[in-house]
């Protein structure tokens, strides 16, 4: 046999979670009395404080806080600056010369509320009803006063907005002043640093002079421009050098390795607008030499020019001429040299040749080193003068920076009027006080919301004390209240002692028409009709001692008594109960079976106890086993349940109290679970922990058996003793008492039970 499929159980902390709130919703349902005893309390209550309590006033005005300035003058600092000062007005408002300004402006009917203070007293009288408060994110002041009086808040508002107004005009027109000093000793002082720089900036140009252009917002140095043509000439004299070097050397070879001079009579002429050859061969050297240096600087002169005043200049076109003129020159003293040198011998040729080359190096050079001295001279003044254009620079800049800051100030100082209503800051009255018709305290919304809450709270508490207090279950009604949708199936009456053991003492089999008996006629009425078929059932009880055994042994007799087969299993092996009751001790049993190895139903007829009564046998717990949970979890178990099942119409199976974990595992395994509990016993979370361990488990829970009840007006009678409370101490072997170790102790030794006979399988 295997277990019974169940769903998947969800995790025990929201199961546990879920539970508690059940619990307590059902805990509420059922003392809705107390609850609605604590809301009308609490509406009493309420409706006593909202007539008896005094009515209170309100009236309240509204300031916008604004800035006086330019509008220039607000885009930059003019929020910022009203910002930081809005607590300031705040706290300005209920300041001491505030508040005795206005309480000296207050009329009579306006001091209801100071009557009570002493006159020294009054301002802070007066600020403990005021109320002052900044709306977020606004420049706007609230002002709010609650007096007994309607008229007396309206005058205060009213009295102390005109107080902080001709504060604030007193206030305002002193820092205008102070505000207007400031600003003229900047303006001075402003003035005085642009004298200075301006001062400063023309001297700086005089030093400069007129080598400069402007190009934009900027200077740039003539110089600079005219550097880069000598630069140019700087790099044409040094290849000119460099030539007149290489055809030197050229022409002393030749003349070593007696080679044909006349080639390098051309190649030693100087080219046109190329000063290489400064003299030449006879008395017009020194003239030539003289005529090319000048014509070196009306070159340099001419472009300077051209740089300075552009070429239409008529300095420009004087140089050009000049120049053009000293080349023309040049050009004719060489073509007489040329052709002076034409006629000569090799040796003459050789000797005019190597001086011509000598001294055309030599010029060369020289040309080399003024245009070198020339070009350093004009970069170190270029460097002066861009280093003055910096400088230069930086002063316009910071002129310009100090004539809008000059502008701001003189603007500023225009804005500030020394006047009645002029300030830095300005207050307008959004909102005039007004008398109130209606008290705001007491609040009948709050009132009532108040004593709601206090009403719930207050009952939901109590309901909550009495129920930890009270632990015990008070009606039937109220236990299927908190145990939710689980049916009682029977309520059993307290028993009499039918005597010690047997099945004589069986209240069902020795009474069958006593009126105690028809209660397990109706259980088994009812379970037939919950279980829905089920066959197997296992009966357990909250706790030990609430008469499980002595039920389920007389609702197996009542199922035997109406023709059904019926086997009763004794499955509490720990403290086995219903063993002792038919005087079974000694004999093999459920231990037994599970114990051995064989089939099951080779092992069942030595083991089942029959002819106690027809249609009903009996298997009883056998001898004690130390490993009782192992023996159940094992596959014998099933097995005996499955062929108990195809043997009988019933299967009874007495298992141990909730609280063990074998209650479990033979729960899973039967059909479902029949709960007994004692109401005059029990508490009430025992129970509901007990039915909530069963249900989490997963153990199908068929219903209640309420044993030892007894009816008066609706409430459980707790003043009866139970014949079969036994006692249990699972957990702790030597926890049996004396009397019971001394039974057992018999029992293993001689047995004489009353006659049974064996059925065969």
């Amino acid at each position: 046999m295997q277990p019974k499929p169940q769903t998947a159980a969800k995790p025990s902390t929201e199961i546990n979670i879920a539970q508690e709130a059940l619990r307590f919703l059902r805990m509420l349902r059922h003392r809705w009395k107390l609850i609605a005893l604590a809301l009308v309390i609490a509406a009493s209550l309420g409706s006593l404080y909202y007539t008896t309590t005094q009515r209170i006033y309100q009236s309240r005005a509204t300031l916008l806080v604004q800035q006086n300035q330019p509008e220039n003058w607000t885009k930059q600092a003019g929020d910022v600056f009203v910002k930081d000062l809005m607590e300031t007005y705040r706290n300005m408002l209920t300041s001491d010369a505030v508040l005795n300004a206005a309480i000296q402006t207050l009329p009579e009917q306006g001091r209801v509320d100071l009557a009570e203070y002493p006159s020294d007293t009054w301002q802070v009288a007066l600020r403990k009803n005021l109320q002052v408060t900044l709306i977020r994110k606004t420049n706007i002041l609230e002002i709010s006063y609650y007096s007994k009086s309607p008229t007396a808040a309206a005058a205060v508002v009213d009295n102390v907005v005109s107080a902080y107004l001709k504060f604030m005009d007193k206030l305002h027109l002193s820092t205008a002043r102070e505000m207007l000093d400031i600003l003229t000793r900047e303006k001075v002082n402003l003035e005085k640093g642009i004298n200075t720089k301006e001062t400063e900036l023309l001297t700086l140009k005089q030093q400069i002079g007129d080598v400069i252009l402007r190009e934009g917002d900027s200077y740039v140095s003539m110089l600079a421009k005219a550097l880069e043509g000598d630069f140019q000439l700087l790099r044409q004299a040094r290849a000119a050098k460099l030539d007149a070097e290489s055809q030197w050397k050229a022409l002393e070879t030749a003349i070593r390795n007696g080679d044909d001079l006349q080639q390098y009579t051309l190649a030693l002429m100087p080219k046109d607008n190329q000063p290489g050859v400064q003299k030449r061969l006879g008395p017009d050297s020194a003239m030539l030499s003289r005529v090319c240096q000048q014509l070196l600087d009306d070159t340099a002169q001419l472009r300077i020019a051209q740089a300075r005043y552009g070429p239409a200049h008529s300095k420009v076109r004087e140089l050009t001429d000049k120049v053009r003129m000293a080349e023309e020159l040049v050009r004719k003293v060489q073509l007489g040299v040329n052709a002076e040198m034409l006629g000569t011998t090799n040796e003459e040729l050789a000797t005019v040749l190597r001086r011509a080359a000598r001294q055309q190096y030599q010029v060369a050079v020289e040309y080399e080193d003024l245009v070198a001295g020339s070009y350093e001279l004009k970069k170190r003044m270029a460097m002066d003068v861009q280093n003055n254009l910096a400088r230069l620079d930086v002063l316009n800049r910071d002129l310009d920076r100090m004539y809008n800051s000059l502008d701001v100030l003189t603007e500023q100082i225009k804005g500030i009027e020394i006047g009645k209503d002029n300030g830095m800051l300005g207050t307008v009255i959004l909102s005039s006080p007004q008398v109130p018709t209606k008290p705001v305290k007491p609040s009948l919304m709050i009132v009532a919301f108040v004593s709601l809450v206090l009403g719930l709270g207050g009952g939901i508490a109590a309901a909550y004390l009495i129920d930890m207090l009270d632990d015990r279950f008070g009606s039937v009604d109220e236990m299927r209240l908190q145990l939710g949708d689980i049916p009682v199936l029977a309520m059993i009456r307290r028993l009499e002692s039918l005597g010690e053991s047997g099945i004589e003492c069986v209240q069902t089999f020795a009474r069958p028409n006593d009126v105690a008996t028809e209660a397990f006629r109706t259980l088994r009425t009812a379970l037939s009709l919950v279980s829905d078929g089920a066959r197997t059932i296992s009966v357990s009880s909250s706790e030990p001692g609430d008469g499980k055994t002595t039920v389920i042994a007389n609702l197996a007799v009542a199922m035997a008594q109406s023709g059904k087969k019926t086997l009763l299993i004794d499955a509490d092996i720990r403290r086995p109960r219903l063993t002792p009751l038919l005087n079974l001790r000694g004999y093999a049993g459920l231990t037994t079976i599970l114990h051995q190895h064989g089939p099951v139903g080779d092992a069942v007829p030595d083991c089942l106890c029959a002819g106690l009564m027809p249609s009903l046998d009996v298997i009883p717990s056998g001898p004690r086993s130390a490993n009782a949970a192992e023996l159940l979890t094992g596959e014998r178990l099933p097995d005996l349940l499955a062929w108990a099942e195809s043997q009988y119409d019933y299967v009874f199976v007495d298992g141990p109290p909730a609280f063990v974990s074998d209650v479990a595992i033979i729960g899973r395994l039967a059909d479902g679970v029949v709960l007994v509990i004692r109401p005059d016993k029990n508490r009430r979370r025992t129970v509901i922990r007990a039915v909530e361990g069963l249900t989490t488990l997963g153990v199908n829970l068929f219903g209640l058996v309420l044993n030892h009840f007894s009816s008066d007006e609706g409430k459980y009678g707790y003043n009866y003793e139970y014949r079969y409370d036994y006692n249990y101490g699972y957990g702790h072997d030597d926890s049996t008492p004396k009397q019971e170790a001394e039974t057992i102790d018999a029992d293993e030794s001689v047995t004489q039970p009353v006659p049974i006979m064996r059925r065969s399988a």
